[in-house]
C-alpha cells in the first residue's frame, strides 16, 4: 500500500485510519464537488496521478 485516498467524511476517514497509522501514511482528502460526477472524476485523477504505486481509495457505499 503505497498511498490512500478518503472523502472529508469522518466516516472514510475513521475506516482508513488503522491502516495509515500501521504504515505510518497520511491520506489524500478528495472533497466531494457539485455533484457524484465530479466526485468519481476527482478520485480518479487522483489516482492516475499516483502510476505505478497502489491506491486503496476509501468510499461511500453510495459511490458508483
Amino acid at each position: 500500500m503505497d498511498h490512500v485516498i478518503v472523502t472529508h467524511r469522518q466516516r472514510t476517514r475513521l475506516t482508513a485510519a488503522p491502516l495509515l497509522a500501521a504504515r505510518g501514511l497520511t491520506p489524500e482528502v478528495v472533497p466531494f464537488g457539485r455533484d457524484m460526477a465530479e466526485h468519481v472524476a476527482a478520485v480518479a485523477a487522483a489516482v492516475r496521478r499516483r502510476p505505478g504505486q497502489v491506491v486503496l481509495v476509501v468510499g461511500h457505499s453510495n459511490t458508483p
